[in-house]
């Protein structure tokens, strides 16, 4: 199964959200080694030695075990399929604020990588980038998404024009990396003025170039023809409310959402009937009760994915993982908290999966964190 690359930080941490979190004026890398176990799961803490990068935003992996992370101040971190330290591939090109990062996929032939307005590509590790398409400076762009061979993308994004007024814009592109020779096919769609009442597609997971879940704070949409047209499948009234952020279709019929305070939803039948799973997770060992969203949803089966939660309510314990074996319908809790806010998850086929963010407790000011289990 193709690694995930839905998987790191999903749409909410746009810079709308990043600013609504609270997240600006993040500090420096340096972490201490942490071993973490609890159900016979390792996850090890691994140290950055580089004082340039920032609290991590997104993190993705690709099948053959390359990641990405992107840090706050838009600086980009690369392993090459290692369980070892982290190193600094160097900022994207072109951006002036740290708040102009947002987000970055990994596939089978690259990453792609967005801003504010832009969208960039590599397939050199993040020692070379190149700008794919780049939208008006009104615009605000979210986290992209890739199929697993990266032939198809998507991002989505708030469009302002003077005629218009402010509306949610789609982006596909088929064959963003330019695979023989040919340049990649880019169109612009807009939701339909029946949809805006919803407050806008944050993220999606496309397990095919057609079919993608579209996922907005309110509702789950899906698409059967790369993003020219949507229909709803969960309403906010059908949602009790969860504030859905992020999810994981590992096939066409299976997909994997969550939202706020640990809500989970799944369907094994391509959306045409969705299960709640109202899960208010509880740290048993302390009592705390999670209040943090889901960051991040990796799965290599239609049964078996990962999830990072990005904090609970005492500030001594924050981000955890917890893993569900039967295609969501449960959860059960695979690490302790790790003393930091996790903002991304991504397994790889053969090397294990990736897990970060930025520090919490005790820490005296953020830094990023990156935690790696080579079972999955």
């Amino acid at each position: 199964m193709a690694a995930r690359p839905f998987t790191a930080v999903r749409g909410w941490l746009t810079t709308r959200r990043l600013v609504e979190a609270g997240l600006a004026g993040v500090a420096a890398v340096a972490i201490a080694v942490l071993i973490l176990a609890q159900q016979g799961q390792l996850w090890s803490g691994v140290s950055v030695e580089d004082s340039r990068a920032g609290y991590l935003l997104s993190i993705s992996c690709a099948d053959d075990g390359v990641c990405m992370a992107l840090s706050q101040d838009h600086r980009i971190l690369t392993n090459r399929g290692t369980e070892g330290s982290w190193t600094l591939a160097g900022p994207l090109p072109g951006l002036g604020d740290t708040h102009d990062a947002i987000a970055v996929t990994c596939f089978d032939l690259g990453c792609l990588a967005s801003s504010s307005t832009a969208l960039y590509e590599t397939t050199s590790m993040g020692s070379r980038w190149k700008s794919v398409w780049s939208g008006p400076a009104s615009w605000q762009l979210g986290y992209p998404t890739c199929t697993p061979s990266g032939s198809f993308c998507m991002d989505f994004g708030n469009a302002f024009d003077d005629r218009a007024g402010e509306r949610e814009a789609i982006v596909t592109i088929n064959n963003p990396v330019g695979v023989g020779g040919s340049r990649p096919t880019i169109k612009v769609h807009y939701w339909p003025k029946y949809l805006r009442r919803m407050e806008g597609i944050v993220s999606a997971s496309c397990p095919t170039p057609s079919i993608c879940e579209g996922i907005d704070p309110n509702g789950l949409f899906r698409t059967n023809d790369g993003g020219s047209h949507w229909h709803l499948q969960l309403s906010f009234a059908s949602s009790n409310g969860a504030d859905w952020n992020i999810g994981d279709c590992p096939s066409a019929t299976t997909c994997i959402v969550g939202g706020g305070s640990a809500n989970f939803a799944y369907t094994h039948n391509g959306g045409a009937s969705w299960h709640l799973v109202a899960t208010p997770w509880t740290y048993v060992a302390g009592g705390f009760l999670a209040e943090g969203s889901v960051t991040g949803i990796s799965c290599d089966t239609g049964s078996h994915c990962l999830a990072a939660i990005s904090e609970s309510v005492d500030p001594a314990h924050s981000g955890f993982v917890l893993e569900t074996t039967d295609g969501g319908a449960s959860w059960s809790q695979q690490q302790p908290p790790t003393f930091a806010d996790l903002f991304g998850l991504s397994c790889t086929q053969d090397m294990g999966c990736w897990t970060g963010g930025g520090s919490g407790y005790p820490s005296s000011s953020d830094r990023a964190v990156l935690f790696h289990s080579l079972e999955k």
